[in-house]
């Protein structure tokens, strides 16, 4: 039954209902069969509405039909409107006409009307809050029907007409194809309709939808589409950069542990950047990368190492063209804001007269020339022509920090012009740090001996895995649950596993930054050594499933500093096993001090492992390296299946206060 039919129906019952009312009778039977007859009349309306311009109709019908009565009357002391009509009825007697009298309680459809209208306004509500619309095919006509949430996704003032053609005007022009075929295929065969693609906006911006619809037949046998459109725009963005963030993360962790690996294997710091060089361009799919050394005292950046046709050269074997180049501070807009805020600048154009550069990768930069006629050096000239005779054509310039002061650039090199994501910009920082970490490396060698060299280098390595390598996992952990909870529809929680890897990265990045200058972790400046322990165990396994207790027993008191630093160390250490190896899902950490005894204790119901075997890796052998400098025990307690319980007892020096409660 369609709606015509349901509102034929209402003028058909002329509200009088199965039998007439006679005026000298009550009729109160009557009345309520009437009654019910027009509520089931109105239901039937209702049961068809698909669509707000339906609900329109059904409300015109009721007015129409139902106009404001004349004259109120009181009923049970209660004031309720009703109109009485009189109409001529056939009796069996020819010449004598009975007056009969039609009834109606205005009420009902006021308060139907009213229903009507809160759920016209609910339904757009809805379908505003949800960014779904509502939408109508008829194929034979073209005719199309949208709900004011179609409107506002398609981007179409109300007054527009619906029409394929406006709805194809919107399409994107790499998904218009998909598009039309999907059209003709499903009014051709009369299934499903269900396609996602994109829309280009009048202003550019770009939207994802979701479209589906269900065939149907109307009464002539006619084929038609009810179905809706979803604005899944956001979803797409959020989808995007998680992959974008688990791609950064899994980067910066292969690197780091390439790094790790280096570091363990070569004695030559030289070795040691040429591997770091060779992963910025594997990571950034480069053409090729220079490292350069800023110098203060001639006001110029010194080339320190170059890989170009894929041979690595230092600069005291590169045949380069232009191994010093000035720093320009005075004239250059662009490499005096780099070397003063560390941003990173962007070269393009490199080898045309059009050759320009700025600071960042804002839209609404400003482009400067690479070198002005009047100021240009000799050696820039140089380099330019360099370049563009391998090709190049673009440069990204990331600053090296080193005490958070611009120490040198690393430069990376592009065939072809780029667009650079903020993802690819926060990946060549990080491996610009790891670039700064193997120059320092260098300096020292250069400083001092084998055995100088190889104490920092183990010192080095040693944080980083127990910092940037740690973090960056407890990151991927996070990422992980996002990805779980994304693909569950739980986009509450997605954001949040989200927030937890961006400020873990953020902190495993500074604390790297800390470790080249050998400076005390940030967590150990603001609070002591068990609050530091308990807010890093707290941070690592917030949001997993694993569930961690930490305790302290005895009086807290201060120990010195490089002991409390290899603790804290240890720990993160310890919850990273648990957590990526052990896949444990209770840890139980516990600090006891007695008397001049100090002891922690490390327990997680994990997979266990065997002490006595080899192990590869920096984990076991940094714990033991730092309990020797400190003069302590270490006992490990494990096996395959049976989780693992790890002491750390060492003798507490008497001199050092006890911390404040």
């Amino acid at each position: 039954m369609r709606l015509a039919d349901a509102a034929a129906d209402i003028q058909s019952e002329q509200i009088v209902g199965p039998g007439s009312v006679r005026e000298h009778d009550g009729g109160r039977a009557q009345q309520e069969l009437r009654q019910c007859a027009w509520q089931s009349a109105v239901s039937k309306a209702i049961a068809h509405v698909h669509f707000s311009r339906t609900f329109s109709c059904v409300r015109s019908i009721i007015r129409s039909r139902f106009k404001r009565p004349a004259c109120p009357r009181v009923t049970n002391g209660k004031c309720r409107d009703r109109r009485f009509t009189k109409c001529a009825r056939s009796t069996p007697h020819p010449k004598r006409q009975e007056a009969d009298v039609t009834a109606r309680d205005t009420d009902e459809p006021t308060r139907t009307t009213e229903l009507l209208r809160r759920s016209e306004a609910y339904l757009t509500e809805a379908q505003a809050l949800s960014r779904t619309g509502s939408l109508g095919w008829v194929v034979a006509t073209g005719e199309l029907f949208w709900s004011p949430e179609t409107y506002c996704i398609l981007g179409y003032e109300a007054s527009v007409k619906p029409s394929l053609d406006g709805v194809l005007k919107r399409v994107h022009p790499e998904d218009l194809a998909l598009v039309q075929q999907t059209l003709e295929r499903v009014s051709r065969d009369g299934t499903s309709l269900d396609v996602e693609h994109r829309l280009l906006m009048p202003d550019g911006n770009v939207k994802h939808v979701h479209v589906v619809a269900r065939p149907a037949t109307d009464a002539a046998g006619k084929l038609e589409f009810v179905g809706a459109v979803m604005d899944i725009t956001e979803r797409k963005r959020a989808a995007e950069a998680l992959r974008a963030s688990e791609h950064l993360a899994r980067g910066q962790l292969e690197a780091v542990t390439r790094t790790l690996d280096a570091l363990a294997r070569e004695a030559d710091p030289d070795k040691l950047l040429e591997h770091v060089m060779r992963t910025i361009i594997e990571q950034s799919h480069a053409h090729s990368v220079s490292v350069w050394e800023r110098n203060d005292e001639s006001a110029v950046l010194d080339l320190v190492a170059v890989i170009e046709d894929g041979r690595f050269q230092t600069r005291s074997d590169a045949l380069h063209p232009a191994a010093r180049l000035p720093i320009l501070m005075q004239t250059s807009p662009v490499w005096s804001e780099v070397l003063r805020t560390g941003r990173h600048a962007e070269l393009v154009d490199i080898g045309n007269e059009s050759a320009r550069m700025r600071v960042g990768s804002d839209p609404d930069a400003t482009w400067y020339p690479i070198a002005d006629d009047a100021d240009a050096d000799p050696a820039i000239g140089l380099l330019q022509k360099h370049l563009a005779g391998h090709g190049v054509h673009a440069v990204l310039a990331v600053p090296m920090l080193l005490a958070g002061r611009v120490a040198g650039i690393v430069a990376v090199r592009f065939e072809l012009q780029r667009n650079f994501g903020q993802e690819e910009i926060d990946l060549n920082r990080a491996l610009a740090q790891q670039a700064m970490l193997a120059v320092h490396l260098m300096r020292l060698s250069r400083q001092s001996r084998l055995a100088a060299v190889m104490a920092e280098r183990n010192r080095v390595a040693r944080d980083i895995h127990d910092t940037l390598a740690q973090g960056l996992t407890g990151v991927v952990v996070q990422l992980e649950a996002a990805a779980d909870a994304a693909a569950g529809g739980l986009a509450t929680e997605a954001e949040a596993h989200i927030g937890r890897a961006r400020d873990l990265a953020r902190e495993s990045l500074k604390e790297a930054r800390r470790s080249v200058l050998a400076l005390r972790p940030q967590a150990l400046e603001q609070s002591n050594l068990c609050d530091a322990l308990q807010a890093m165990i707290r941070k690592m396994t917030s949001g997993t499933t694993t569930h961690a207790s930490f305790r302290v027993s005895g009086e807290p008191r201060a120990l010195p500093a490089n002991w409390e630093e290899n603790l804290l160390r240890m720990g993160q250490e310890l919850v990273t096993n648990a957590l990526r190896h052990a896949r444990a899902k209770t840890i139980d950490a516990q600090i006891v001090f007695a008397g001049d005894t100090f002891r922690f204790e490390f327990r997680d119901d994990g997979r266990g492992f065997d002490p006595a075997a080899r192990h590869d890796g920096l984990g076991l052998q940094g714990i033991r390296e730092r309990v020797d400098d400190m003069g302590g025990s270490l006992t490990i307690e494990s096996a395959p299946g049976a989780g693992t319980a790890i002491a750390i007892v060492v003798h507490q020096p008497s001199a050092h206060p006890a911390w404040s409660a």
